[in-house]
């Protein structure tokens, strides 16, 4: 790999510290770590290179930390341009951004297609059809179904209304991302 290819963050990285945010003062693993995102173990580590060379992850008495005001900053300013989203089509898959669950009473989307991350390997009980969207990372429609984790499949969702919500709904999720990562409280959280 070049130089240039390690300066750089990738939407796994996103990803990687978003989990860390959402396993908060939770023990984890490279390993737990990597099984429960879908990664490897090496890339699970490379992503947290990244991650602390961009100052998105500190180390603080010999523990890993979240710098949340970095994080937010990255998600409400650089994702929506580096990880843009292209809607596509019509398909079954796990609701997200306005649509997802945990969303659907805060933002109140209008009725018809609703957003979804693909996932067509069988038909789930909370699949639905609707427009596609690129999820930040391939295996997140495979980490929400099967991690059952609601931190983090909210802030994935989050993300999206950052991603493809009107302005609006932008703001709004904006403002839910700083209470839940900048003001998040120290009591299982980082």
């Amino acid at each position: 790999m070049n130089i240039v290819g390690l300066r750089m963050l990738r939407p796994q990285d996103v990803l990687v510290v978003c989990k860390l945010h959402a396993l908060g003062k939770e023990g984890w693993t490279f390993v737990t770590l990597a099984d429960s995102l879908g990664l490897s173990t090496g890339e699970t580590h490379n992503a947290i290179a990244r991650c602390k060379r961009a100052g998105l992850v500190l180390y603080s008495k010999d523990e890993l930390a979240v710098a949340r005001r970095p994080l937010y900053d990255l998600i409400v300013s650089a994702v929506p341009r580096i990880f843009y989203v292209e809607r596509g089509r019509l398909a079954f898959g796990i609701p997200t951004a306005q649509h997802a669950d945990p969303l659907r009473s805060r933002f109140k989307p209008e009725p018809g297609t609703c957003l979804v991350w693909a996932y067509e390997k069988e038909k789930l009980a909370e699949s639905v059809k609707g427009e596609t969207i690129e999820p930040l990372y391939p295996s997140v429609p495979e980490i929400v179904r099967s991690s059952r984790d609601p931190i983090l499949y909210e802030l994935l969702a989050l993300i999206d209304v950052v991603r493809v919500g009107d302005g609006t709904d932008r703001k709004k999720a904006k403002d839910i991302l700083a209470k839940k990562i900048i003001e998040k409280s120290d009591e299982g959280g980082s």
